[in-house]
């Protein structure tokens, strides 16, 4: 016999996943909904609306943690989300990762082209690079210029993308 057919999402710019314990959200900007699915099979477990669903990563308690448009919500699999840290001002926030050596968030402030390090409650506990970002040029170690992503590096450290921005 063939194995099932998962359904196929048409070609798309703004959309972002994350997964664990067998289930996948998939954020997708273009129609302000997150979509669960199983992936033992591919099929829909379940799906919500949300302003302009952005970056999304899943913490070690299998809770989901994502980037709308007017801020950071949280959610169990297959849940409405509720905003999370109402009293964080964040600067044109682009990506959250979750860092379990750590025990916090990573979160990358495109305004600001500096990440941040959340505790669980919302609080920065610190602040990387230089605020408003370097120079044109090569990087130096300290700073960021054109932040696009952020991941755990599995040890309490980072790894970022940076868009190219010519020379």
């Amino acid at each position: 016999s063939l194995p099932p057919v998962a359904k196929q999402w048409a070609r798309r710019l703004n959309l972002d996943i994350a997964a664990r314990d067998g289930f996948a959200l998939v954020t997708d900007r273009v129609n302000d909904r997150l979509v669960w699915f199983l992936l033992t099979d591919g099929s829909e477990l379940a799906s919500q609306e949300l302003d302009d669903p952005g970056s999304v990563t899943v913490d070690g308690n299998g809770r989901w943690w994502l980037l709308a448009k007017d801020g950071v919500y949280h959610c169990e699999t297959g849940a409405t989300p509720a905003r999370a840290w109402p009293d964080l001002a964040l600067d044109q926030p682009r990506a959250i990762a979750w860092d379990a050596a750590a025990g916090n968030f990573l979160v990358i402030e495109g305004g600001t082209e500096q990440v941040l390090r959340v505790s669980r409650d919302g609080k920065v506990v610190a602040r990387y690079g230089r605020r408003g970002g370097r120079k044109a040029g090569p990087w130096n170690g300290d700073d960021f210029r054109g932040l696009h992503d952020v991941a755990a590096d599995g040890q309490g450290g980072f790894v970022t993308v940076e868009r190219g921005l010519g020379k």
